[in-house]
């Protein structure tokens, strides 16, 4: 049986976790995606295409391959639509894997069967694009700072115990030159491991902000990811 192109998204989208990208892209990629979602509706298909091929480039989230497929249905472009659709699979919500399956299989039987009728021609409903309020920001540790502070005091920390000791052992030896040597070096370490537990203070005082999406589907579900 032939799927319609009137299926339609009942449920929420578990969009996968998007590669690393800073919040000016993340901003740019929700107006292509706007802007692809207005040429779709006004049957703009090609220029729709193009916008939501530039959407999923610069922001990598796996649901625009589903708007991708749909655009691609409507130009004709059956084998495309397959293609986008099986890439967007492994990251669909698992109760549209079997919808989608079937929807892959139709697409397969009219490219084996040209003569097979066409859908009708209303557009298929798109993904909602992102929107501002569904975008928080957090913060998290540096955990550059906290990791080389942490070496340092470790490391400058073990220097200084051992040079103390030494110390110990040169004043009670009368070895007033080994004495003020190791008292230098006791304080060079002092000083670098004061550092380091400086930076680990630091990566933990001052975090670095990065964005959470806490809703990513049409209905509104709580689904999030970080980058």
């Amino acid at each position: 049986m032939l799927v319609s192109l009137f299926w339609m998204v009942l449920g929420g989208f578990a969009w996968a976790q998007a590669p690393d990208i800073s919040s000016e892209q993340l901003a740019e990629g929700r107006k292509l995606h706007r802007l692809a979602a207005e040429l779709y509706e006004s049957g703009r298909y090609a220029e729709a295409l193009a916008a939501f091929e530039e959407t999923y480039a610069l922001t990598g989230l796996p649901a625009i391959l589903f708007n991708m497929a749909n655009t691609q249905e409507r130009l004709g472009d059956l084998e495309g639509a397959v293609n986008s659709l099986l890439r967007y699979l492994p990251d669909a919500p698992s109760n549209k894997v079997e919808t989608i399956e079937r929807r892959v299989t139709s697409l397969r039987e009219r490219l084996e069967t040209p003569s097979l009728p066409m859908p009708p021609e209303e557009p298929v409903p798109l993904v909602a694009p992102l929107s501002p309020s569904e975008v928080q920001t957090r913060l998290r540790p540096r955990w550059g700072l906290v990791a080389v502070g942490s070496a340092l005091a470790a490391g400058f920390g073990t220097v200084a115990a051992i040079s103390y000791l030494d110390g110990l052992d040169n004043r009670d030896q009368g070895n007033a030159e080994a004495y003020r040597q190791t008292l230098v070096l006791n304080n060079v370490a002092l000083t670098a491991a004061g550092v380091g537990g400086g930076l680990v203070a630091i990566g933990f005082v001052a975090p670095r902000k990065y964005e959470v999406l806490v809703s990513a589907s049409p209905t509104g579900a709580a689904v999030s990811f970080r980058w």
